[in-house]
């Protein structure tokens, strides 16, 4: 999982991926304690705790990174004034990850690079990237906000995109995700 992480990481700023919705990926069933993350770490909290709900991120952790990613581009052209008060309008959560100066000094260093509003977006991204979006979440889920039920959490999210809400069972709600994915709805 680790080595999937970085590769991602590293293949996202350059583009030119895409969906491949034609196969599927049968992840390994062994255990490992090799990292605390990934497959193998799942499955042995799986065995410890059998029956146990699986848990993700809360909806609403995305919804703060949202109104950050929102309109980014408008920091391009932005004085101090208007870069305090847009890091000032940010969620309680994205503010107690990232104070203020860190903000201010981040921002500046990135008009200071750039020379238009893609350039601006693409370095912008180079810092608040995939490792920093997992720091993030996890910074936000040991005080902000709670872990959802992951069923409940997919609905939600089929929700808030405006998707009919389909039954509540994992399989209905995995083959919804997957028509949308392949563009034929829900």
């Amino acid at each position: 999982a680790g080595e999937d992480f970085y590769f991602i990481q590293k293949l996202v700023p350059r583009g030119g991926f895409f969906s491949l919705n034609s196969t599927a990926v049968y992840p390994s069933s062994r255990i490992s304690s090799r990292t605390p993350f990934g497959t193998g770490a799942s499955m042995i909290k799986f065995i410890e705790n059998p029956g146990q709900d699986f848990l993700t991120y809360n909806v609403n952790a995305f919804r703060e990174l949202k109104s950050l990613f929102g309109e980014i581009e408008i920091l391009f052209d932005s004085d101090t004034g208007q870069v305090e008060k847009y890091y000032n309008e940010l969620p309680e959560g994205l503010r107690s990850f990232m104070n203020e100066e860190e903000w201010l000094r981040h921002i500046s260093e990135i008009q200071a690079n750039t020379a238009g509003k893609a350039s601006f977006r693409k370095r912008f991204f180079g810092w608040f990237n995939m490792l920093m979006i997992v720091r993030y979440m996890n910074h936000v889920h040991s005080g902000i906000f709670k872990k959802t039920e992951l069923t409940e959490a997919a609905i939600k999210l089929l929700s808030l995109m405006g998707i009919p809400e389909p039954e509540h069972n994992p399989y209905d709600v995995l083959i919804n995700y997957r028509k949308q994915e392949r563009g034929i709805g829900s």
